[in-house]
């Protein structure tokens, strides 16, 4: 979902997001940390910047715990969305 939003694929990450949303509305680590950053993303692609920091505002007690992710990832880092924006450009819809 989140890939779907840096990709420029608004329409299905926001659909995906209310689906995580709904399937999982009690568990803390969707609620808390990846909807907000999918809805980050969603919101940087439709030129709200500032709603994008609003959201990541809400992620800031969460944000340390995902260090793993960062890194371990063989992309050299989930948080860089200009990378995987240049990388989407390649991708078949």
């Amino acid at each position: 979902m989140l890939a779907l939003a840096l990709a420029g694929e608004v329409t299905r990450a926001e659909k995906s997001a209310t689906e995580l949303d709904k399937r999982f509305p009690l568990n803390t680590e969707v609620q808390r940390y990846w909807l907000p950053t999918i809805r980050a993303a969603i919101a940087l692609e439709h030129k709200n910047p500032d709603k994008a920091v609003e959201l990541l505002r809400a992620i800031r007690p969460y944000e340390l715990g995902a260090l793993w992710l960062i890194q371990s990832s063989s992309a050299g880092g989930l948080h860089d969305a200009a990378r995987w924006k240049r990388c989407s450009r390649g991708v078949q819809k």
